[in-house]
């Protein structure tokens, strides 16, 4: 699970490095998409640690909340 929370991490940290070099925002939903997994991988970390941990229901609803804005951001375009 580590190797795969850093994994995207990485990504994230691409996606918004080239965001910021290049001035653009079409990278942003995409991003939010894997962000939203690393959080979710973040919360089954957090809940295999303690079943009733504050931490993992807080990352699954940081997961929801970001997937929630990249698809819409999707459906309703870029403006």
């Amino acid at each position: 699970m580590r190797k795969l929370k850093l994994f995207l991490a990485g990504i994230v940290f691409v996606m918004a490095g080239i965001g910021l070099v290049t001035d653009q925002s079409e990278l942003i939903p995409y991003m939010f998409l894997v962000l939203g997994g690393m959080m979710v991988v973040q919360g089954i970390e957090e809940r295999r640690k303690d079943s009733r941990s504050f931490w993992a229901y807080a990352s699954f609803a940081t997961a929801g909340f970001l997937w929630f804005v990249s698809i819409s951001v999707f459906v309703n375009g870029n403006s």
